[in-house]
């Protein structure tokens, strides 16, 4: 599966990465006979994803078992590989009816860092007692259809 135009190494995820801290992005696919309805199938995935500051690549780590991974990757190849290992069971699905399927990722946030190489951090502590609000979520979808499951190459 391909999701041309969906690109997530972008904004806040991006930065994070550039500092040199990994990323975790939350993956949901799922099948559906209704646009945005509820799924016949979901599949749930978690890839982590790394940056190396001097070879100017990226990793990529999937987070169940068992584990796979890839490394010395641009970005757009870094993003095509977490949706080329992404799949959701179809044999439940009818194969004389219009399908969709819909591909959420949604990067997710770290915990404030409390503790630094030069001890407690008095920022972070600030921004828990004064009710900072967490940065927003990053998120992306993309979704496909209507397709046969009979019309689909094998």
């Amino acid at each position: 599966m391909a999701a041309p135009g969906i690109h997530f190494l972008t904004g806040k995820a991006l930065e994070r990465l550039h500092d040199g801290a990994p990323v975790s992005f939350a993956f949901q696919l799922t099948l559906s006979t209704i646009p945005r309805s509820v799924p016949l199938e979901r599949a749930l995935e978690r890839f982590v994803i790394s940056y190396d500051v001097w070879g100017e690549t990226f990793s990529v780590v999937q987070a169940r078992e068992p584990r796979r991974s890839v490394s010395h990757l641009a970005p757009g190849a870094a993003e095509a590989w977490c949706v080329e290992h992404m799949y959701v069971p179809s044999l439940g699905a009818p194969s004389d009816r219009d399908l969709w399927l819909r591909l959420e990722i949604r990067a997710e946030q770290t915990p404030p860092q409390l503790m630094t190489d030069g001890g407690l951090s008095i920022r972070s502590l600030i921004d828990i007692f004064n009710g900072a609000a967490p940065p927003a979520t990053q998120q992306w979808s993309a979704e496909t259809g209507p397709f046969r499951l009979r019309d689909l190459k094998r």
